[in-house]
């Protein structure tokens, strides 16, 4: 591999949070020579306007290299949002890596990125870099810089053109993936199984409900592809406080961390079951009944509380 490893651009999607925006553009302020692109999505309401145009002012005033971005009028929503955004970009783009706005990433992050776009360019059953590592306890100690696991986390990530292009929002296969003897198999449990069932089938059935990282998950599973995953977590997601889509606090408190970035490389791709057996009970779990009927408790009573 070239010493000198060609920057990869970046784009991000925003909305109406000007208090993280800020954040990100001065986590990106050290990030030189990438172009980035802007996708920031309309208002919903007369009131939240005004937060869309704030969030576009401190954009416009910032320091970043702005290439081009994209302002709809009035509001898309989170389902439909990133495809036509990360459509757009793949007009001028081969590669790239995505924020959203409440994601910020390391310094290292970027590099990371950079190096592994250029490595699995022609590996066709890697569909994407992650950043993040829900569980580096797990991985921490791996003596290779990265592993690959089925899931795919999009709390900063990069992926390729030619892997986006396959991108299903329609869910149009969903019957042939659930009733797949493979898909099954590779569910760690009922449970996780019911949790893709339940969530894809929402999806399938209403087109302008949900959010859209369920499809990517849903295409990764139908080619069967691997996310690459750092063995230290390299992102912060700092949307918790006002999430636009519905975030899992358990992994809140996420911190991120630099990669050595003199990267050691696994010798063959295979999923690594530890971390996969977490993020399926731990994310990709339909919660016992009993479990949900002390949540709904405990909920009542910080309401209670509240009041």
């Amino acid at each position: 591999m070239s010493s000198k490893i060609k920057k990869t651009n970046i784009i991000i999607f925003c909305y109406n949070r000007p208090k993280h925006i800020k954040k990100l553009i001065l986590n990106l302020d050290k990030i030189k020579n990438r172009k980035i692109y802007v996708v920031c999505d309309g208002p919903k309401s007369k009131s939240d306007k005004n937060f869309v145009n704030k969030v576009r002012k401190i954009i416009n005033n910032s320091n970043l290299n702005i290439s081009k971005k994209i302002y709809f009028e009035s509001n898309i929503g989170v389902r439909n949002i990133f495809k036509i955004g990360l459509d757009w970009v793949f007009r001028f783009e081969k590669q790239i890596i995505i924020l959203e706005d409440d994601i910020l990433a390391s310094k290292s992050f970027f590099s990371f990125c950079d190096k592994l776009l250029i490595k699995y360019k022609n590996k066709k059953k890697i569909s994407q870099i992650a950043g993040c590592n829900i569980n580096e306890k797990i991985t921490k100690n791996y003596n290779d810089s990265y592993f690959y696991s089925r899931y795919s986390n999009i709390w900063g990530w990069a992926t390729w053109k030619d892997r986006w292009i396959s991108y299903d929002n329609n869910f149009t296969k969903l019957k042939y993936l659930l009733n797949s003897k493979s898909f099954i198999k590779n569910c760690k449990s009922k449970k996780e199984y019911s949790f893709w069932k339940k969530y894809f089938s929402i999806h399938f059935n209403n087109k302008e409900v949900g959010t859209w990282d369920y499809a990517w998950t849903y295409t990764n599973f139908l080619k069967n592809r691997a996310s690459i995953v750092p063995k230290n977590n390299l992102i912060q997601n700092i949307g918790f406080d006002i999430g636009t889509g519905k975030n899992p606090k358990k992994l809140s408190n996420l911190k991120k961390k630099n990669i050595n970035l003199k990267l050691k490389y696994p010798k063959t791709i295979y999923t690594d079951i530890k971390y996969d057996n977490y993020c399926s009970a731990k994310v990709y779990s339909i919660p016992s009944l009993e479990w949900r009927i002390k949540k709904k408790i405990l909920n009542i009573f910080e309401l209670i509380n509240i009041k």
